[in-house]
């Protein structure tokens, strides 16, 4: 039994040995230079009509070698050579049916020239056939004048790398292309340009596509805008509208309305200019019977715009306003006002003391405004001493014009008091801005804002109209709480559960240089079904509580009750998404920004044009700003700061806080963000309409700042 045990081994032994002496299969030789492989990982992919060739390299085994075709098909159009290259030119059918790339798998097999029995490998390699390259951004986005712009040309087919060209035409001023986009800065003049890219691929097949890029004027359209101003520190207001041909040229026509008689003027005819600046703060000039004046106007990407007025040959005029696309063109008549609206507006009484009001009404076709309400403050006395709110009447009515300035007057009746209005229509059914045209001694104010409620119907509000994702709140009014009069802002935001209860609602105040900061509260609202007025409301801060109207959804006009008469309005908060859980996120902020002081209520304040860099990876920002005010117009100002989200509840109300860096001058200013960046599913923030607002609580020094403004800027890149 031991002896049977030799057998096995001795077999063994000699198969081993007939294997080694006759490669038995082997692709590896039993001597020699070293075992045979072959070197190629992948192989190039081609493309049909065009040469193909490459080269298959042996490494190991004994020279020379054998190439032939193991299993699976080569590219129709391509062979393979006994020395290894495969080369020829692929037709048009190697494509799949639809035309698009095919792939063709196969096996070579590399056999060397050892004896007695020579070594071989194989290898599966697959070759992809590509058809020739083809220009597939055919269609290239629109540019604006002075805003940056960028756009990746695309192909498909071929093979890579690619190189662009442009064959035929130009870009436009500005623009460059370098690789495979096209960018820069376009300026003027605006229009289209046509031309033609061509993309070549490494085999030099080319194709072209004849493109287009139209580039328009920031200012190139219809616009209304409104404007709040202030002469040798009188209140001024004017409203207008005008043409811009995107070329800088513009011409319209304004109300303006003052306590200086020089500040009074109706229906009067203006042209202007506008031309592109840098860091999106462009200068606009106007040109009528009132002057020459020469404005700050900050671009954002998206959005209105806004300017302040910084003119040194009129220091001691000084402003902000804002600029809205207008859309009147093809109203014919009254109809296209018709419905439910609500109004906002500011100004001074007869006194000249701080004077604001908020209201709603209904207009009908042929121009009658009936079921009209409105609670107003004169210098902290509410609806005149009566019982709030006051009822009026009215009327509007268009001028022969109205298609091309989107102009029209307006009489309202309160009690015994007849007002009448210069009005601009910014968009039927939606829009219009105002400034009273009677003589300044029976009061003056500029109705800053007068929406319809675009998804309310038949004026039907509920408490439904105030909703979770909550609303922004803007405040300006005038302090006479230390005796003088000074002005007061409020910045913050109000979430609700659309029920009835205010889940949240806080805002930072900075009362004449007092900062009263934000203080979380809840409390209730109950909606008037038919007017769209919120009131009584609980829980909106301290002392006597607002009254709010509603446009729409998160959106209308805020009347406070108490001695400051603020006025404002509140918008929908959105963004606040992106975080794990939902919320607010530091990432959201990273980006640039264009905006102005909005709405200042006294003439100590300074208006302000802000233009906002946000650089990678944030926590820093740096601003580049211009002013006007008492001590005239100021250019190319700068600081830095800091900011953070807010600690404490910055995730859910979007409230961040700038700081400037030790040892360097700057505000301190809370920013609550208004329209932040979202993913839109994508998981890429998309700020191409981002908003905030910030309010300024402290001055360089860290002492109480005394100049109270609200600044609302938007973003000015994607």
């Amino acid at each position: 039994m031991k002896g049977s045990k030799l057998f096995p081994f001795l077999a063994l032994s000699l198969c081993l040995y007939v294997l080694l002496m006759s490669a038995c299969g082997s692709s590896h030789p039993p001597n020699g230079p070293g075992a045979l492989n072959i070197a190629n990982s992948t192989l190039p992919q081609g493309v049909v009509l065009s040469a193909y060739s490459v080269t298959l390299v042996p490494t190991g085994g004994l020279a020379p070698y054998t190439w032939t075709l193991n299993s699976g098909a080569l590219p129709p159009g391509l062979t393979l050579s006994s020395g290894g290259v495969i080369s020829g030119t692929p037709p048009m059918s190697d494509l799949n049916s639809d035309g698009t790339a095919m792939t063709y798998n196969f096996v070579v097999k590399v056999t060397d020239s050892q004896t007695p029995t020579a070594a071989y490998q194989t290898k599966s390699f697959s070759i992809i056939i590509n058809p020739l390259p083809l220009v597939t951004s055919t269609t290239l986005p629109n540019g604006t004048i002075g805003v940056p712009y960028t756009t990746t040309l695309t192909n498909s087919g071929g093979l890579a790398p690619f190189t662009w060209s442009i064959t035929a035409g130009t870009l436009p001023a500005g623009l460059s292309l370098s690789g495979s986009s096209i960018g820069g800065t376009p300026t003027v003049p605006p229009g289209t340009s046509n031309f033609t890219i061509q993309v070549t691929d490494a085999d030099s097949n080319t194709n072209s596509a004849n493109v287009s890029i139209t580039i328009t004027g920031k200012l190139q359209g219809t616009f209304a805008f409104s404007f709040n101003g202030f002469d040798n520190g009188q209140p001024f207001y004017t409203v207008g509208s005008f043409v811009g041909d995107g070329s800088g040229n513009l011409s319209g026509v304004l109300d303006q309305n003052g306590l200086e008689a020089a500040d009074v003027a109706s229906d009067v005819p203006f042209t202007g200019t506008s031309t592109v600046g840098p860091n999106n703060l462009w200068s606009l000039t106007f040109v009528s019977a009132l002057g020459t004046f020469n404005y700050v106007l900050a671009v954002p990407l998206n959005g209105d715009l806004k300017f302040i007025l910084a003119d040194p040959n009129h220091p001691q005029i000084y402003g902000s306003g804002v600029i809205k696309a207008q859309s009147v063109s093809a109203i014919t008549g009254l109809t296209a006002l018709a419905g439910n609206w609500a109004l906002g507006f500011f100004g001074v009484d007869p006194g000249g003391h701080r004077s604001a009001g908020a209201g709603s009404f209904k207009a009908d076709t042929s121009g009658s405004l009936t079921m009209g309400i409105e609670d107003t403050n004169d210098n902290g006395t509410m609806c005149n001493g009566s019982v709030c709110p006051l009822a009026f009447t009215g009327s509007w009515m268009l001028d022969t014009d109205f298609a091309t300035t989107g102009r029209g007057t307006a009489t309202l009746n309160v009690g015994t008091n007849t007002l009448h209005y210069a009005l601009y229509v910014v968009v039927p059914k939606a829009e219009l801005i105002a400034v009273q045209t009677d003589p300044a001694s029976s009061g003056l104010s500029l109705v800053s804002l007068l929406q319809s409620p675009a998804n309310v119907t038949g004026g039907s509000f509920s408490d439904g109209s105030l909703t979770a994702s909550g609303a922004v709140m803007e405040l300006n009014g005038v302090s006479t709480s230390t005796g003088s009069a000074l002005p007061d802002v409020q910045l913050g935001v109000g979430q609700f559960d659309g029920k009835g209860n205010i889940t949240l609602f806080q805002t930072d105040e900075n009362k004449g240089g007092t900062y009263i900061p934000a203080t979380p509260s809840t409390g209730t609202y109950s909606v008037d079904p038919t007017t769209g007025r919120v009131y009584p409301i609980t829980g909106a801060g301290t002392g006597p509580q607002p009254v709010w109207y509603l446009a729409n959804a998160n959106r209308g006009f805020v009347i406070g009750t108490d001695l400051s008469a603020t006025e404002g309005s509140f918008e929908p908060q959105t963004g606040g998404t992106d975080s794990t859980p939902p919320g607010f996120s530091l990432p959201q902020f990273l980006i640039t920004y264009a905006g102005t002081t909005i709405q200042p209520a006294l003439a100590s304040v300074i208006n302000e044009a802000d233009s906002t860099i946000i650089p990678p990876p944030g926590g820093a920002i740096d601003i580049t700003y211009d002013t006007s005010g008492s001590g005239g117009p100021q250019t190319n100002q700068n600081v830095k700061l800091t900011y953070a989200l807010d600690p404490n509840n910055g995730a859910t109300t979007g409230r961040f806080i700038l700081t400037p860096p030790t040892g360097t001058p700057g505000p301190m200013e809370i920013v609550y963000l208004i329209t932040a960046a979202a993913t839109g599913g994508t998981g890429t923030l998309d700020y191409s309409n981002n908003k905030w607002a910030s309010i300024n609580i402290t001055t360089a020094t860290g002492a109480p700042d005394p100049n109270p403004r609200i600044t609302v800027v938007q973003s000015t890149s994607k």
